[in-house]
């Protein structure tokens, strides 16, 4: 499996983030601080460290993927039931992208 940090060149907007206000993607205080918690490279390190490769498929940035599974653990939902709930829910949205 091939991990990548980031994803800086992907900065093109979307058409909701153009049209629909930026006090809409506001975190709430409790997902600001758990944003500040997984923005500590020391959270990364373990995981980087072991999959780092160049060979297979770019997959998903490991930031976004460990703030996934955050949100999986802290709303207590299923796999099937993240991507819905990532799909719906435009704070959610704009702190895993």
């Amino acid at each position: 499996m091939m991990l990548i940090l980031d994803c800086p060149e992907w900065t093109q907007p979307t058409i909701a983030q153009v049209l629909i206000p930026k006090e809409a993607y506001e975190l709430t205080p409790e997902l600001e601080k758990i944003d500040k918690l997984l923005q500590n490279e020391s959270f990364e390190e373990p995981i980087f460290d072991r999959f780092n490769t160049q060979r297979g498929r770019p997959t998903v940035p490991l930031r976004a993927y460990l703030r996934l599974m955050f949100l999986k653990y802290y709303l207590s939902i299923s796999y099937e039931d993240l991507v819905p709930e990532m799909t719906h829910n435009l704070i959610l949205v704009g702190d895993v992208s």
